[in-house]
């Protein structure tokens, strides 16, 4: 029984769930079970669905995503990548860093606006296997909970990341890398992460090489 409600700017009082677990004989039974509501937001991740897919991080921690693609062995003319995450994100290409921002994407009312950023990238890619990763963490996006220095403990919905990379080839042609439900997730080494609280980070916990092409993703999510 939801005791307290938070009113939306509209006046309408809601209340947010993040996950669903039912448990039998001590094993989690409900994932991937249906959910119906009366009414649901249905939008910035918060969605029906979403109660009982399992994928729900750590509170506060931070989520890695990577995925591999090969490059045609033709010149490469030009490659951009077009970025953003929320609350923020680190990309990485073949185990390179890609920009040397922090912070990023810049803070915006983000039920409004999400900005990208675009990064000239084509000295970092390579003809063969090629591997992308993003590191993403809650920032002021997903503060629920976090009484560790926080000013708020709301959140807006569950950490995002948004990657296409188009590569042009010298012979006009071009071929566009974009995130997808073929990316594989796996909770982060950055055990906590808060822009007022600071960050705890567990090195044993670092997936060696997850940025770089052939890293055995086998047991990570989709």
């Amino acid at each position: 029984t939801a005791t307290r409600l938070w009113a939306r700017r509209d006046g309408v009082g809601c209340f947010a769930l993040a996950e669903l677990e039912a448990e039998s004989d001590g094993e989690v039974v409900s994932v991937g079970a249906p959910v119906s509501a009366h009414d649901s937001v249905e939008a910035w991740g918060w969605t029906a669905a979403a109660l009982t897919d399992g994928a729900r991080p750590p509170a506060h921690s931070t989520v890695l995503m990577r995925a591999e693609f090969d490059l045609d062995p033709r010149p490469v003319r030009r490659a951009l990548a077009f970025v953003s995450g929320l609350g923020h994100y680190e990309l990485y290409l073949n185990d390179r860093r890609v920009g040397d921002w922090w912070l990023t994407p810049s803070w915006t009312q983000v039920q409004e606006t999400v900005v990208y950023d675009t990064y000239d990238v084509t000295a970092l890619l390579r003809q063969g296997a090629n591997a992308a990763g993003l590191r993403l963490g809650p920032g002021m996006y997903d503060m629920e909970g976090d009484t560790r220095g926080a000013q708020q403990q709301n959140s807006i919905g569950r950490l995002k990341g948004l990657l296409q990379l188009r590569v042009d080839y010298g012979d006009g042609s071009s071929e566009t890398l974009v995130t997808d439900a073929s990316w594989r997730l796996a909770h982060g080494p950055t055990t906590y992460s808060g822009v007022f609280g600071g960050e705890d980070h567990d090195a044993r916990l670092e997936p060696l090489g997850w940025t770089e092409p052939g890293f055995d993703d086998g047991d990570w999510e989709r």
